[in-house]
């Protein structure tokens, strides 16, 4: 397969769930073409840009037999959305990629919604989008940090376009902790048509583990300062427990009341018992 080879799956998400790790195991196969960049986002950000900037992300060679990226945004479709800051999700995803891949096949990580929630909380805390003054009950409504863990409603929209055996569904709680990842990558391997006897490296590799409080708050500063104050500033100062940014057991409650019935939808959907 030369260059500019068409993609044959998508790993469409959902962020803060395992697609980071995914994606670094299984761009180790010889077998596949992953994006380069990571997420390319055009299907929902730069669809404007015409596919052939899309293609152009792709490299492959005489080894190929899967090509794919993996953008977690793309599950988050839901139609009656509106997000009170930040980017919005894209209900007409589906419909591209169906319209230029109607072939492909499709990966999705879901997570336990509310630590999801949590993790993007301090996601854009670090990105510099959300206050670390602000709880989590003040921007939930931002960014995506509820919303993206509506999973039923926005599954419910990629089934509009491709049948349900196109989809490779995983539970990050049962499929990508402990022993049960090396048989999540077999399976993965088998479901994108390469190789399944692969093993990668580096398993047990963390990827976009949550920072320091300390390292949270710097956020709000301009690099060069954020750099000073990471080399000067001494380590008890940075580990005082002024810094700290906390979810409350309050909140946590609040949020698996809010998913409640969001879980109960999916566990029909998916006809499955879920770990949540």
């Amino acid at each position: 397969m030369n260059s500019g080879a068409q993609p044959t799956f998508l790993c469409i998400g959902i962020q803060k769930a395992g697609t980071s790790w995914l994606y670094r195991m299984v761009e180790q196969h010889p077998e596949v073409c992953c994006a380069n960049p990571k997420e390319p986002h055009f299907f929902n950000r730069h669809y404007q840009k015409g596919l052939d900037w899309y293609l152009a992300h792709f490299q492959g060679d005489e080894r190929t037999r899967a090509v794919g990226e993996f953008t977690p945004d793309y599950l988050w479709v839901r139609e009656a959305h509106s997000e009170a800051r930040g980017f919005e999700a894209t209900p007409n995803v589906p419909a591209r990629v169906a319209q230029h891949f109607p072939d492909v096949q499709l990966i999705a990580i879901l997570r336990d919604p509310v630590s999801r929630a949590v993790s993007s909380y301090f996601h854009h805390i670090g990105a510099n989008r959300v206050s670390p003054n602000r709880r989590i009950s003040e921007v939930g409504d931002q960014w995506g940090i509820l919303s993206m863990g509506h999973y039923a409603e926005n599954l419910e929209r990629w089934f509009r376009y491709f049948p349900r055996e196109r989809f490779q569904i995983l539970i990050y709680e049962d499929d990508l902790t402990g022993d049960a990842r090396l048989d999540t990558l077999y399976g993965v391997f088998r479901h994108i048509g390469v190789d399944d006897s692969f093993q990668p490296e580096h398993m047990d590799a963390r990827y976009n583990k949550r920072r320091s409080p300390f390292d949270y708050r710097l956020s709000r500063l301009p690099g060069r300062l954020q750099r000073l104050a990471r080399e000067y500033v001494p380590e008890w100062v940075k580990q005082s427990g002024f810094w700290d940014i906390s979810v409350s057991e309050d909140e946590m409650e609040e949020l698996r009341r809010y998913y409640a019935p969001h879980n109960q939808r999916l566990a029909h959907l998916l006809d499955r018992e879920l770990p949540w």
